[in-house]
């Protein structure tokens, strides 16, 4: 089982890497509107980058439906089909993930190193409490639910005190 279960993860890491690509060069453009404290143009930005990210998740879970098991199967051999059901959680976790290090990095930008590293740590907690129950449940992809589970609470949090970050005093 562990076996295929990276067998089937490791393609969909590519997916989680992709995000780096799409928020990195806009690093140094969030830290100048924090800085100028715009407002607009930062959640602007921001919420253009989520919207590029829901559409990334739309087409990476229509693909990995449509071709990524075959292309493990070409890979893997047969021996690989009895496993795809775990695919598209994983695919899953890889989308929660990439906008999760999104939000560090907005966090390190606006400066909230001290809180992201406590969201982290009770992100981490509750995924412990979480996952064994999940997957006493309902299987192996319990772990895949209860990450993408903790990561969107994780990520709803982030977007909330965001919110509140860049409601600049004087704007």
């Amino acid at each position: 089982m562990v076996g295929a279960y990276n067998n089937i993860s490791q393609p969909i890491m590519i997916i989680q890497m992709l995000a780096t690509y799409i928020y990195a060069p806009f690093i140094i453009v969030f830290a100048e509107y924090n800085s100028n404290k715009d407002r607009k143009k930062f959640m602007g930005l921001l919420n253009k980058i989520l919207l590029l990210f829901v559409g990334i998740a739309i087409v990476g879970l229509i693909a990995s439906k449509l071709i990524l098991g075959k292309i493990l199967i070409i890979m893997f051999t047969e021996k690989i089909k009895e496993y795809l059901y775990l695919m598209i959680p994983l695919v899953g976790c890889a989308i929660s993930t990439g906008v999760l290090w999104f939000f560090n990095m907005i966090f390190t930008v606006i400066r909230k190193t001290k809180l992201l590293v406590g969201l982290n740590v009770a992100a981490w907690v509750f995924i412990r409490i979480i996952v064994p129950v999940l997957v006493h449940k309902i299987g192996p992809n319990g772990a895949s639910y209860g990450l993408i589970l903790t990561l969107s609470l994780q990520i709803v949090i982030m977007y909330i005190i965001v919110l509140k970050h860049v409601k600049y005093e004087d704007n």
